[in-house]
């Protein structure tokens, strides 16, 4: 659903849990490591967060671990930075996220939320997605339309709508910023160790670290 990114961003969507990140020496894996071989016992069924953003104000890295019943801290962590970092990015880059190419944006929402989208960006019921940036100012706002869905996705308040309001922020977050000629970006993953499959062993972050 999400489409290619820029090759600017695809190294920095891999995720790590935090007790990977903090190998160091001998201890850190020194060739591609799968997830589930390493996790801890009793790790395989948490849900693991990772949020990292890197702005003009500062560089943020952090990587929780919820059990399944700690879902309610899960949805405002997430929603939480979702919230922030759209704030702080779109402070410093309106011009970016206002005139951005967002390609192909019908592809990235469900039929149930293409209202949501026109709605918010100020389009009409039957705007043709391909021509919307073309509206007159305030008719064609495709950030505010992400922006809309992804918080209606994070509404929605399940498992699987977090992953996919995480996805959304990602994508937008690219290419906003993709004709930018800056090393601000922010990434944000929702899921469990087999889901993050193999990693290449990195032992340089400094994290901080919690438990829902």
């Amino acid at each position: 659903m999400l489409g290619g990114l820029p090759q600017r961003v695809r190294s920095t969507t891999d995720w790590r849990p935090i007790w990977l990140m903090s190998m160091k020496g001998a201890d850190a894996p020194q060739n591609e490591t799968s997830m589930d071989q390493l996790a801890p016992p009793g790790m395989a069924d948490r849900i693991l967060v990772w949020c990292y953003s890197e702005s003009l104000a500062y560089t943020l890295e952090r990587c929780d671990w919820c059990s399944a019943d700690s879902f309610r801290h899960l949805h405002l962590e997430v929603a939480q930075f979702i919230k922030d970092q759209l704030d702080l990015f779109y402070a410093d880059f309106s011009e970016y996220f206002n005139l951005a190419d967002f390609p192909d944006v019908q592809e990235q929402l469900e039929p149930s939320e293409v209202a949501v989208f026109l709605k918010a960006a100020g389009a009409p019921d039957d705007a043709d997605f391909s021509s919307i940036e073309n509206y007159p100012l305030g008719m064609g706002d495709c950030f505010s339309g992400l922006r809309a869905v992804i918080r209606h996705r994070l509404d929605q308040r399940s498992l699987e709508q977090i992953k996919r309001a995480a996805e959304l922020f990602n994508w937008t977050i690219d290419f906003g910023l993709f004709s930018c000629d800056t090393n601000a970006h922010a990434v944000l993953r929702v899921g469990s160790v087999v889901d993050s499959r193999s990693l290449p062993a990195r032992a340089d972050s400094e994290s901080t670290s919690g438990r829902c």
